[in-house]
This record gives C-alpha cells, structure tokens and sequence, in this order.
C-alpha cells in the first residue's frame, strides 16, 4: 500500500513562515519588564533605567514602586538603575548615583538607607540577588 502526501513541501513551508509571523505580530514569548522598589524612608526624586529615551523615568515616595513595561524598548532588562537621593555626596555635581550591576528582564530593584548610607539590592528574574552595595557615584 502506497501513502501519498496532501501536503506538498511549499505548503508546509507556508505553514512555518506563517506560523514564525504569528508567534513574532502576537508575542508568544512574555513582555520582558524590570521594577524598582523604594525600601528607604525618603523620597526618590528620580529613577531612571539609564537615560535613554523610553526607559523607565519616575520619582519614588517611600514604600514605593515602579515597572517598566516589557513592550516598551528601554525596559528589556540588562538596564543599568540610576536614582537621585537626597542628601548625597552626588548632589553637588552629577546628582545621582546607580546600582552597580544591571538589572535582567523581569529582574527587579530595591533600594535602603538614607543620607549618605543610600544602597541597593539587584534581583534576577528568579528572584536570587545578583549584587548588593552601597551607590556608585554616578560618574564612574
């Protein structure tokens, strides 16, 4: 007995083409995102994943958080966390100071202290802290 094929090779490559552009316009994968939480009792005039146009740009008041949305360019992890505290040693010229590891996609930040003892924490996506210190000064 003989089995014959209804589908002929350029329609199963149609199919995967097809296939690949649905998961690619629909997003199989997960939106890839990145928080930064506020642990310290003061206010963060200013949060920012780096400085580039549509990473996460916000001020945080004590306890609390802000994500950057996976569907947007500059929240897709590996984003260096920059703040501006309040009384720092930055504030006299570059006014702010950064965690001194990147953050991953779905990683997330949280940041301690006060006055001169400001530091923080960088999780991975599976939650495990990947660095923990005090704040670089924002000019190395």
């Amino acid at each position: 007995m003989k089995t014959i094929s209804i589908l002929s090779p350029g329609a199963i490559s149609l199919a995967a083409v097809l296939s690949a552009a649905a998961l690619f316009f629909w997003g199989a994968a997960p939106a890839r995102a990145y928080c930064v939480y506020n642990n310290s009792q003061s206010h963060i005039s200013e949060v920012h994943g780096e400085f580039c146009a549509r990473c996460l740009n916000t001020s945080l008041a004590p306890g609390g958080k802000a994500c950057c949305p996976g569907n947007e360019s500059g929240c897709r992890g590996e984003t260096l966390i920059t703040v501006s505290v309040p009384n720092t040693v930055w504030q006299t010229g570059m006014h702010y100071g950064h965690c001194g590891k990147k953050v991953t996609a779905h990683g997330f930040v949280k940041i301690y202290g006060a006055g001169q003892l400001f530091r923080c924490e960088v999780y991975n996506d599976s939650g495990s802290l990947i660095w923990s210190g005090p704040l670089k000064d924002g000019k190395n």
